[in-house]
């Protein structure tokens, strides 16, 4: 069953571009002007798998959520239409050693590959300036999808975050970016703006966190002290799981974008609760 878990209620634009952003168990819809300026129009929604090939009828999950946004039914019209992937069947390759033909081939090491066949998922690329990332995504949906958007562009998630760690000008030895979800965290570390590690993890409490986020420190050769931590996305500052991270880390901010003054004066949630879905765009 799908449910909208929150949203933010803005003004349409008359024009926009629309971003649609699918995970293993939620759908968020957003919005932006044909600048790609925040609009804050924002509705997340999740979801439990169930039936199809690959856990989910993405048919049937796909026309409620027609039925349940109010902003795919609003009158405005869509200059572009983003399809954002957010799972983990994606390897970052680096471009020099990449050849496009050898895509599907990835499929085989995704965990998911040892009960499903590749002929059931639409494989993918999405360049960035040193890798390609390789992804695999249901085939159900991505037809289904693009019946509805047929010229929309698709991206993954990892890959729209790689794009940016530019952004982040604090000047460490080594740099990580936590972006939560409801059950999931996507990890990523880079140095001086150069990818090290990106990968995405299920968790049940803080100590499946820091595990992950200690072991990539040590494998990047230096001390917690030496790292700043950004926080992003479905984690409340008062909360036991940041509690449970700051212990072991000491250096901690959270993630920012620019034109996020409404979202600083938003009286229900934290602006970093948003910030995944408006920065990790293109």
């Amino acid at each position: 069953m799908l449910q909208k878990t929150f949203e933010l209620q803005a003004a349409a634009p008359k024009s926009r571009i629309l971003q649609i952003e699918l995970g293993h168990q939620h759908v968020t819809i957003n919005t932006f002007n044909k600048d790609f300026n925040p609009v804050f129009q924002l509705e997340h929604f999740n979801f439990k798998p169930q039936g199809g090939k690959d856990g989910l009828d993405w048919q049937s999950l796909l026309k409620d959520l027609k039925s349940q946004s109010a902003i795919l039914s609003a009158d405005s019209p869509s200059e572009k239409v983003l399809i954002t992937w957010e799972n983990d069947l994606v390897q970052p390759v680096p471009t020099a050693l990449f050849k496009p033909e050898t895509k599907e081939g990835y499929f085989q090491y995704y965990k998911e590959s040892i009960t499903a066949e590749p002929t059931d998922y639409k494989h993918l690329i999405d360049p960035t300036a040193e890798y390609q990332f390789v992804y695999s995504v249901p085939l159900s949906a991505f037809d289904c999808l693009n019946e509805d958007y047929p010229g929309a562009t698709h991206q993954h998630k990892q890959a729209a975050i790689t794009r940016k760690l530019s952004s982040f000008t604090d000047h460490y030895p080594l740099k990580a970016l936590l972006v939560f979800y409801q059950d999931h965290f996507i990890l990523t570390t880079f140095a001086q703006e150069r990818l090290q590690l990106i990968i995405s993890r299920p968790f049940n409490h803080g100590a499946d966190i820091v595990y992950h986020l200690l072991s990539a420190i040590k494998e990047a050769g230096v001390s917690p002290d030496q790292c700043c931590v950004y926080l992003s996305g479905l984690i409340d500052g008062d909360s036991q799981l940041f509690k449970e991270i700051y212990k072991f880390v000491p250096v901690i901010d959270v993630d920012r974008m620019d034109n996020m003054a409404y979202l600083t004066d938003h009286p229900d949630y934290p602006s970093h609760f948003f910030v995944p879905f408006y920065k990790y765009v293109q």
